[in-house]
Protein backbone atom coordinates (compact mmCIF):
# COMPACT_ATOMS: atom_id res chain seq x y z
CA UNK A 1 0.00 0.00 0.00
CA UNK A 2 1.82 3.18 -0.98
CA UNK A 3 1.18 5.96 1.46
CA UNK A 4 0.15 9.69 0.86
CA UNK A 5 0.99 12.40 3.37
CA UNK A 6 -1.90 15.45 3.19
CA UNK A 7 0.26 18.07 5.07
CA UNK A 8 -1.12 21.28 6.57
CA UNK A 9 -4.75 22.00 6.86
CA UNK A 10 -6.99 19.74 4.93
CA UNK A 11 -10.58 20.21 5.77
CA UNK A 12 -13.69 17.23 5.08
CA UNK A 13 -14.23 17.95 1.75
CA UNK A 14 -10.79 18.22 0.32
CA UNK A 15 -10.55 14.97 2.29
CA UNK A 16 -13.83 13.87 0.67
CA UNK A 17 -12.24 14.91 -2.89
CA UNK A 18 -9.08 12.30 -2.23
CA UNK A 19 -11.23 9.59 -0.89
CA UNK A 20 -13.61 9.80 -3.73
CA UNK A 21 -10.75 9.45 -6.44
CA UNK A 22 -8.16 7.03 -4.72
CA UNK A 23 -6.97 4.17 -6.79
CA UNK A 24 -6.59 0.71 -5.35
CA UNK A 25 -3.60 0.86 -3.78
CA UNK A 26 -3.16 4.13 -1.95
CA UNK A 27 -4.12 5.38 0.91
CA UNK A 28 -3.59 8.52 2.85
CA UNK A 29 -2.94 10.03 6.23
CA UNK A 30 -3.14 13.34 7.42
CA UNK A 31 -0.26 15.75 9.33
CA UNK A 32 -1.90 18.57 10.12
CA UNK A 33 1.09 20.60 11.89
CA UNK A 34 4.57 20.82 11.80
CA UNK A 35 4.62 19.40 15.15
CA UNK A 36 3.38 16.18 13.53
CA UNK A 37 6.24 15.94 10.59
CA UNK A 38 7.96 12.94 11.95
CA UNK A 39 4.74 10.95 10.45
CA UNK A 40 6.55 12.01 6.98
CA UNK A 41 9.10 9.20 7.23
CA UNK A 42 6.46 6.78 6.22
CA UNK A 43 5.06 9.22 3.27
CA UNK A 44 5.62 7.96 -0.46
CA UNK A 45 3.98 10.66 -1.39
CA UNK A 46 3.23 14.36 -0.12
CA UNK A 47 0.91 16.43 -0.95
CA UNK A 48 0.93 19.96 0.85
CA UNK A 49 -0.62 23.28 1.72
CA UNK A 50 0.09 26.10 4.03
CA UNK A 51 2.80 24.69 5.49
CA UNK A 52 6.55 24.98 4.38
CA UNK A 53 9.12 21.90 3.45
CA UNK A 54 12.20 23.35 3.85
CA UNK A 55 15.87 21.65 3.67
CA UNK A 56 15.59 20.40 7.61
CA UNK A 57 12.70 18.76 6.64
CA UNK A 58 13.78 17.27 3.27
CA UNK A 59 16.69 15.64 3.97
CA UNK A 60 14.95 13.05 6.08
CA UNK A 61 12.14 12.12 3.67
CA UNK A 62 14.14 8.79 2.70
CA UNK A 63 10.89 7.34 1.71
CA UNK A 64 9.64 9.45 -0.28
CA UNK A 65 9.52 9.49 -4.34
CA UNK A 66 7.26 13.14 -4.85
CA UNK A 67 6.38 16.47 -3.47
CA UNK A 68 2.72 17.99 -4.65
CA UNK A 69 1.61 21.37 -4.15
CA UNK A 70 -2.00 21.93 -3.46
CA UNK A 71 -1.69 25.14 -5.38
CA UNK A 72 0.08 27.34 -7.92
CA UNK A 73 2.92 29.08 -5.80
CA UNK A 74 5.87 26.38 -4.50
CA UNK A 75 7.84 29.20 -2.68
CA UNK A 76 7.02 27.59 1.06
CA UNK A 77 8.84 24.65 -0.51
CA UNK A 78 12.66 24.22 -1.13
CA UNK A 79 12.79 22.73 -4.72
CA UNK A 80 16.71 22.76 -4.41
CA UNK A 81 17.16 20.48 -1.92
CA UNK A 82 14.10 18.37 -3.10
CA UNK A 83 15.73 17.77 -6.48
CA UNK A 84 19.46 17.93 -4.62
CA UNK A 85 17.53 14.54 -3.06
CA UNK A 86 16.07 13.43 -6.24
CA UNK A 87 12.49 13.92 -5.08
CA UNK A 88 10.34 15.89 -8.09
CA UNK A 89 8.27 18.91 -6.74
CA UNK A 90 5.43 20.03 -8.58
CA UNK A 91 2.85 22.43 -8.77
CA UNK A 92 -1.24 22.87 -9.96
CA UNK A 93 -0.40 25.15 -12.70
CA UNK A 94 -3.74 27.29 -13.69
CA UNK A 95 -5.59 24.79 -11.45
CA UNK A 96 -6.79 27.72 -9.63
CA UNK A 97 -6.87 30.46 -11.91
CA UNK A 98 -10.01 31.46 -12.53
CA UNK A 99 -10.91 31.71 -8.60
CA UNK A 100 -7.74 33.84 -8.17
CA UNK A 101 -8.90 36.37 -11.44
CA UNK A 102 -12.74 36.55 -9.85
CA UNK A 103 -10.65 37.66 -6.18
CA UNK A 104 -8.94 39.98 -8.33
CA UNK A 105 -12.43 41.77 -9.85
CA UNK A 106 -13.64 41.21 -6.63
CA UNK A 107 -11.06 43.37 -3.86
CA UNK A 108 -10.91 45.87 -7.33
CA UNK A 109 -15.13 46.68 -6.89
CA UNK A 110 -14.67 46.58 -3.33
CA UNK A 111 -12.30 49.10 -3.36
CA UNK A 112 -13.68 51.17 -6.24
CA UNK A 113 -17.50 50.83 -4.41
CA UNK A 114 -16.18 51.29 -0.62
CA UNK A 115 -18.38 47.93 -0.17
CA UNK A 116 -16.69 47.33 2.98
CA UNK A 117 -17.27 50.81 4.62
CA UNK A 118 -21.01 51.08 3.09
CA UNK A 119 -21.47 47.68 4.81
CA UNK A 120 -20.58 48.35 7.78
CA UNK A 121 -22.85 51.66 7.85
CA UNK A 122 -26.04 49.92 7.37
CA UNK A 123 -25.08 47.61 10.18
CA UNK A 124 -24.12 50.25 12.54
CA UNK A 125 -27.94 51.57 11.56
CA UNK A 126 -26.74 54.28 9.84
CA UNK A 127 -27.28 54.88 5.31
CA UNK A 128 -23.95 56.52 4.22
CA UNK A 129 -25.04 57.41 0.93
CA UNK A 130 -24.64 60.45 0.25
CA UNK A 131 -21.12 60.22 2.07
CA UNK A 132 -19.93 57.71 -0.33
CA UNK A 133 -21.55 58.58 -3.58
CA UNK A 134 -18.39 60.92 -4.41
CA UNK A 135 -15.69 58.10 -3.85
CA UNK A 136 -17.27 55.73 -5.47
CA UNK A 137 -15.83 54.80 -9.21
CA UNK A 138 -16.56 52.47 -12.08
CA UNK A 139 -14.28 49.61 -13.93
CA UNK A 140 -15.36 50.46 -17.25
CA UNK A 141 -13.28 52.84 -18.88
CA UNK A 142 -10.02 52.64 -16.62
CA UNK A 143 -6.58 51.30 -17.91
CA UNK A 144 -5.37 48.11 -16.33
CA UNK A 145 -2.25 47.16 -15.64
CA UNK A 146 -1.62 43.40 -15.06
CA UNK A 147 2.03 42.96 -14.02
CA UNK A 148 2.59 38.76 -15.22
CA UNK A 149 0.71 37.71 -18.04
CA UNK A 150 0.71 33.97 -17.04
CA UNK A 151 -2.68 31.40 -16.09
CA UNK A 152 -4.43 33.72 -14.01
CA UNK A 153 -2.76 37.30 -15.31
CA UNK A 154 -4.80 36.01 -18.85
CA UNK A 155 -7.56 35.40 -16.88
CA UNK A 156 -7.58 38.86 -14.78
CA UNK A 157 -7.42 40.26 -18.29
CA UNK A 158 -10.47 39.01 -19.84
CA UNK A 159 -12.64 39.64 -16.93
CA UNK A 160 -11.04 43.37 -17.01
CA UNK A 161 -12.11 43.84 -20.72
CA UNK A 162 -15.47 42.27 -19.90
CA UNK A 163 -16.02 45.47 -17.88
CA UNK A 164 -14.75 47.68 -20.44
CA UNK A 165 -11.85 48.46 -19.47
CA UNK A 166 -8.56 48.84 -21.68
CA UNK A 167 -5.55 46.59 -20.59
CA UNK A 168 -2.00 46.86 -20.92
CA UNK A 169 0.83 44.32 -19.41
CA UNK A 170 4.17 44.24 -17.90
CA UNK A 171 5.72 40.55 -18.10
CA UNK A 172 9.89 39.46 -18.58
CA UNK A 173 9.08 37.09 -20.99
CA UNK A 174 6.75 39.48 -24.13
CA UNK A 175 3.88 37.01 -25.45
CA UNK A 176 3.76 36.73 -29.13
CA UNK A 177 2.19 39.76 -31.27
CA UNK A 178 -0.93 36.53 -31.82
CA UNK A 179 -1.36 36.54 -28.05
CA UNK A 180 -1.38 39.50 -27.36
CA UNK A 181 -4.19 39.81 -29.79
CA UNK A 182 -5.83 37.23 -28.89
CA UNK A 183 -5.97 38.91 -24.92
CA UNK A 184 -6.56 42.16 -26.00
CA UNK A 185 -3.72 43.56 -24.48
CA UNK A 186 -0.79 46.00 -25.22
CA UNK A 187 3.24 45.62 -23.65
CA UNK A 188 4.57 48.33 -22.12
CA UNK A 189 7.13 48.83 -20.04
CA UNK A 190 7.44 48.41 -15.83
CA UNK A 191 7.51 52.04 -15.58
CA UNK A 192 5.10 53.46 -18.07
CA UNK A 193 2.61 50.42 -16.45
CA UNK A 194 2.97 52.16 -13.15
CA UNK A 195 2.36 55.39 -14.05
CA UNK A 196 -0.19 55.53 -16.25
CA UNK A 197 -2.44 52.37 -15.06
CA UNK A 198 -5.62 53.44 -13.27
CA UNK A 199 -5.86 49.96 -11.40
CA UNK A 200 -2.32 47.37 -11.13
CA UNK A 201 -2.95 43.78 -10.55
CA UNK A 202 0.11 42.01 -9.53
CA UNK A 203 0.42 38.18 -10.52
CA UNK A 204 3.93 36.96 -10.57
CA UNK A 205 5.62 34.11 -8.52
CA UNK A 206 7.70 35.11 -5.38
CA UNK A 207 11.39 34.62 -6.85
CA UNK A 208 14.52 37.07 -6.11
CA UNK A 209 13.42 39.37 -8.59
CA UNK A 210 9.91 40.05 -7.60
CA UNK A 211 10.79 40.44 -3.82
CA UNK A 212 9.36 43.81 -2.72
CA UNK A 213 8.59 44.54 -6.86
CA UNK A 214 6.28 47.43 -5.22
CA UNK A 215 8.17 49.09 -3.36
CA UNK A 216 8.99 53.00 -2.27
CA UNK A 217 10.12 54.06 -5.64
CA UNK A 218 7.91 51.75 -7.41
CA UNK A 219 4.59 52.96 -6.07
CA UNK A 220 5.65 56.40 -6.42
CA UNK A 221 5.53 56.14 -9.67
CA UNK A 222 1.78 55.37 -9.54
CA UNK A 223 -1.50 57.95 -9.89
CA UNK A 224 -2.96 59.07 -6.80
CA UNK A 225 -5.89 57.70 -8.23
CA UNK A 226 -4.56 54.57 -8.58
CA UNK A 227 -5.54 51.04 -7.04
CA UNK A 228 -2.96 48.10 -6.25
CA UNK A 229 -4.23 45.03 -5.88
CA UNK A 230 -1.93 42.21 -5.06
CA UNK A 231 -3.46 38.79 -5.17
CA UNK A 232 0.09 36.55 -6.07
CA UNK A 233 2.34 36.86 -3.18
CA UNK A 234 2.66 38.86 -0.03
CA UNK A 235 6.12 39.73 -0.34
CA UNK A 236 6.01 41.28 -3.67
CA UNK A 237 4.99 44.32 -1.97
CA UNK A 238 6.81 46.01 0.93
CA UNK A 239 4.37 46.35 3.53
CA UNK A 240 5.45 48.64 5.06
CA UNK A 241 6.08 51.65 1.91
CA UNK A 242 2.16 50.39 0.65
CA UNK A 243 0.64 51.29 4.34
CA UNK A 244 2.51 54.62 4.20
CA UNK A 245 1.60 55.85 0.85
CA UNK A 246 -2.10 54.87 1.41
CA UNK A 247 -2.06 56.65 5.11
CA UNK A 248 -1.16 59.85 3.07
CA UNK A 249 -3.50 58.96 0.48
CA UNK A 250 -0.94 58.39 -2.12
CA UNK A 251 -3.14 55.70 -3.42
CA UNK A 252 -6.78 55.59 -3.64
CA UNK A 253 -6.41 52.48 -2.14
CA UNK A 254 -5.60 48.52 -2.38
CA UNK A 255 -7.04 45.14 -2.20
CA UNK A 256 -4.87 42.23 -0.83
CA UNK A 257 -5.50 38.40 -0.57
CA UNK A 258 -1.98 38.32 0.34
CA UNK A 259 0.69 39.82 3.10
CA UNK A 260 4.06 39.67 4.05
CA UNK A 261 3.79 37.78 7.55
CA UNK A 262 0.20 36.14 7.90
CA UNK A 263 -2.28 36.00 9.66
CA UNK A 264 -2.33 40.04 9.70
CA UNK A 265 -2.34 40.26 13.66
CA UNK A 266 -3.29 43.14 15.33
CA UNK A 267 -0.57 44.99 15.54
CA UNK A 268 -0.52 45.35 11.64
CA UNK A 269 -0.50 49.28 10.14
CA UNK A 270 -2.81 47.61 7.82
CA UNK A 271 -5.83 47.22 10.12
CA UNK A 272 -6.01 50.97 11.30
CA UNK A 273 -6.47 52.03 7.25
CA UNK A 274 -9.49 52.71 5.43
CA UNK A 275 -8.26 52.51 2.32
CA UNK A 276 -7.68 49.20 1.66
CA UNK A 277 -9.48 45.97 1.22
CA UNK A 278 -7.93 42.47 2.72
CA UNK A 279 -9.34 38.64 2.88
CA UNK A 280 -7.55 35.91 4.12
CA UNK A 281 -5.63 34.44 1.37
CA UNK A 282 -8.33 32.70 0.01
CA UNK A 283 -8.13 33.85 -3.63
CA UNK A 284 -7.75 30.09 -4.98
CA UNK A 285 -9.54 27.94 -2.33
CA UNK A 286 -13.37 27.55 -3.54
CA UNK A 287 -15.46 24.19 -2.34
CA UNK A 288 -16.46 23.70 -6.29
CA UNK A 289 -12.40 23.27 -6.76
CA UNK A 290 -11.61 20.95 -4.57
CA UNK A 291 -12.48 18.16 -6.66
CA UNK A 292 -10.26 19.33 -9.11
CA UNK A 293 -6.88 20.04 -7.55
CA UNK A 294 -7.41 16.70 -5.76
CA UNK A 295 -7.63 14.95 -9.36
CA UNK A 296 -4.71 16.62 -10.66
CA UNK A 297 -2.66 15.44 -7.60
CA UNK A 298 -3.68 12.29 -8.23
CA UNK A 299 -3.00 12.23 -11.26
CA UNK A 300 0.99 13.58 -11.07
CA UNK A 301 0.84 10.79 -8.23
CA UNK A 302 0.23 7.87 -10.29
CA UNK A 303 2.41 9.26 -13.17
CA UNK A 304 5.66 9.00 -10.21
CA UNK A 305 4.33 5.56 -9.21
CA UNK A 306 3.83 4.19 -12.99
CA UNK A 307 7.12 5.49 -13.54
CA UNK A 308 5.84 8.32 -15.87
CA UNK A 309 6.65 11.92 -15.60
CA UNK A 310 4.12 14.30 -14.05
CA UNK A 311 2.44 17.02 -16.43
CA UNK A 312 5.64 18.97 -17.61
CA UNK A 313 4.21 22.50 -16.97
CA UNK A 314 3.57 21.21 -13.49
CA UNK A 315 7.16 19.97 -12.67
CA UNK A 316 9.01 22.85 -11.11
CA UNK A 317 12.77 22.01 -9.94
CA UNK A 318 13.50 19.52 -13.13
CA UNK A 319 16.87 21.61 -13.41
CA UNK A 320 18.12 20.18 -9.66
CA UNK A 321 16.85 16.91 -9.79
CA UNK A 322 19.63 14.04 -10.53
CA UNK A 323 19.93 11.73 -13.22
CA UNK A 324 18.28 8.68 -12.82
Amino acid sequence: MEKIALVGPFNSKMQASFQKIMPEGFEFFLVPSTEDYDKLRDADYIVFRTLELREATIKNLHRTKFIQRWGAGYDIVDIKAAGEHNIPVAVMSGINSTQVAEMTILLTLAVLRNLIKVHHGIMNEQWPKNEFMKRMFVINGKLVGIVGLGNIGAKVAALFRAFGAEVQYFDMARRTAEMEMEYGVRYVSFEELLKTSDIVSLHVPLEGTTKHLMNKETIALMKPTAVLINTSRGNVIDEAELCDALSKDRLLGAGLDVFENEPVLKGSPLRSLQNVVMSPHVGGNTVDNSDNMAGRAMENIVNVSKGQPVRSADLVNAQYLRKR
